[in-house]
């Protein structure tokens, strides 16, 4: 940034740069949530707390605690969401924890692709560097990868839920 700046850029140019380099993560599904220790409890099965899926959960990063008021920081409000409706269907917190460290693992992945795609073929030479365009375009980059993230992820559930629907309602042709 300091490069960029040094050659001429100007400052809200290279601002909404870092701006759009962070705003993946925004809107009010990923707002932060402070919750008291009784309503954590309560995202817990009979509000008995798991002691080890809280302490990964603590490593992941997913929730944190506030020794001075003893209130939990969740960072993103999705997670909370998703977390809650799948204890209410009965998937235990552990399971959940792991399910999210793996989807953590397998989204990175995805993701070191598209910046891979974007660095050969749009990002451009250093000597090209213009904060305004790149902004854009690393702004459309991420609309393109969520899409199609989540359309291939639709089709996906999708194939794998009548599968699964076949073994169960069909187990000879299931096999």
């Amino acid at each position: 940034m300091l490069d960029g700046w040094s050659q001429g850029t100007s400052l809200s140019d290279l601002l909404g740069l870092e701006h759009e380099l962070s705003a993946g993560s925004s809107g009010a599904a990923t707002e932060p949530v402070e919750l008291t220790a009784e309503d954590f409890a309560e995202l817990f099965p009979g509000g008995e707390v798991d002691l080890d899926s809280v302490q990964r959960a603590m490593t992941l990063g997913l929730v944190a605690f506030d020794e001075e008021t003893g209130a939990v920081r969740v960072p993103n409000r999705a997670f909370l969401t998703i977390g809650r409706e799948l204890g209410r269907r009965g998937v235990p917190a552990a399971a959940s924890i792991e399910e999210y460290e793996r989807l953590a693992g397998d989204t990175r992945r995805i993701a070191d692709r598209f910046v891979a795609l974007f660095e050969r073929h749009v990002a451009g030479d250093d000597e090209d560097f213009d904060p305004a365009a790149l902004t854009a375009e690393i702004r459309k980059f991420r609309e393109l990868a969520a899409l199609a993230v989540q359309d291939l992820l639709a089709t996906a559930l999708d194939e794998a839920a009548a599968d699964a629907v076949t073994r169960r309602t069909d187990p000879d042709r299931g096999r």
